[in-house]
């Protein structure tokens, strides 16, 4: 026997399911933020990852050796760094001290001053002033127009072969020299200034500095 499969069959009706109301509110239910809290709580609760003290002192090991090796290239830069700075800044002040020496026709002077006069030994910090009566002093009407003071440690000294001064004329010669800068510790930055009577100057590797 067929069965039938007419739309108006008896076994072919379904009845629409009725929709649950516990299901409705909780889909449009906002959040709960308690329950939210809980759950960012307990995700910050889980234990993280850590460092052992094995790996913490095999890092700090590495860390000391890497130091260790950079030190002496880090000198050695800082060293070099400052025997340029100080050639450049004393290059400039001879220049300087000429240029001021032939603008105002007077005697110009570059030394260490203390009460006012010309001090031995030749050492920073050094001035540059018109000397208008050649006295080696800084009178109250002479214009003091520069002071460097270079910063240089204990190890490094820097000596002038030709007096307690750098002078130079109105007509702008100088007395001729050389400014020695050495460097105990480090030799190969040692230079020598050299200052001749036409005021023109020179750099050069310095061999007169004492062995260290």
């Amino acid at each position: 026997m067929l069965l039938s499969t007419h739309p108006n069959s008896k076994q072919n009706k379904r009845k629409p399911r009725k929709p649950n109301p516990k299901m409705a509110n909780q889909m449009n239910s906002p959040p709960n933020p308690s329950a939210t809290a809980a759950a960012t709580t307990q995700r910050r609760s889980r234990p993280q990852a850590a460092f052992t003290l094995l790996e913490i002192v095999i890092t700090l090991a590495i860390l000391s050796l890497l130091a260790a090796l950079a030190a002496p290239a880090m000198s050695s830069w800082t060293d070099n760094s400052r025997a340029k700075a100080a050639r450049q800044q004393l290059q400039a002040l001879v220049g300087e001290a000429r240029q001021l020496a032939l603008q105002n026709a007077q005697r110009a002077v570059i030394c260490r001053l203390e009460s006012n006069s010309c001090a031995t030994p030749f050492a920073p910090p050094l001035s540059l002033f018109i000397d208008t009566n050649a006295n080696d002093q800084l009178d109250n009407d002479e214009k003091l127009t520069r002071v460097i003071h270079l910063n240089l440690p204990d190890r490094i000294s820097l000596t002038w072969n030709s007096g307690d001064l750098i002078s130079f004329t109105p007509t702008g010669t100088a007395r001729s020299g050389s400014l020695r800068y050495c460097d105990s510790t480090n030799p190969r930055h040692d230079f020598r200034l050299v200052i001749a009577s036409t005021a023109r100057t020179r750099i050069d590797p310095d061999i007169g500095c004492p062995t260290p």
